[in-house]
């Protein structure tokens, strides 16, 4: 994903943490930081880039360009 996405990504964690810690709902806000986390850390999402592009096989691997 390119950085744009990543930091729209990370706004979109961070109030979905926000609004968990509001409603107490302490599973999603600690899921929120961990992707939150991630992000710092350099995860891409690749995942959410495949359902973006439908570069998927059949058998799950990556089709390469």
């Amino acid at each position: 994903m390119e950085a744009i996405d990543l930091e729209v990504l990370s706004v979109l964690f961070f109030q979905q943490w926000l609004e968990a810690t509001e409603h107490s709902q302490w599973d999603e806000a600690v899921m929120a930081l961990y992707k939150l986390q991630a992000i710092e850390h350099g995860e891409k999402f690749r995942d959410l880039a495949i359902l973006e592009t439908g570069a998927e096989t059949d058998n799950g691997e990556l089709k390469t360009a």
